[in-house]
């Protein structure tokens, strides 16, 4: 008489739902803080002696798209920035 009698089919799925634990676990410890998370405040605002910024748009066949968009770009509050828009 054997006490301790599994088949393979539910020793595969025992192995199946031990490993969906861990992972389930490890996901919920990893993103859980992602979740929560909050960048320090640093106190520090934009000063007019910030380096420039470039700006750099590859647009091939977007007409439509930078007619739209590239107002909305230039109408940024940054003090120093140029804007490059290239046809690839």
């Amino acid at each position: 008489m054997e006490i301790f009698y599994f088949s393979v089919g539910f020793a595969l799925f025992a192995v199946f739902i031990l490993t969906f634990l861990v992972q389930l676990v490890y996901y919920w410890l990893v993103f859980g803080r992602l979740a929560f998370y909050r960048p320090k405040k640093t106190g520090e605002a934009l000063s007019p002696e910030q380096e420039a910024v470039s700006v750099v748009i590859s647009a091939r066949n977007e007409f439509h798209n930078l007619e739209h968009f590239l107002p909305l770009i230039l109408a940024q509050d940054y003090p120093d920035f140029e804007v490059v828009v290239v046809n690839d």
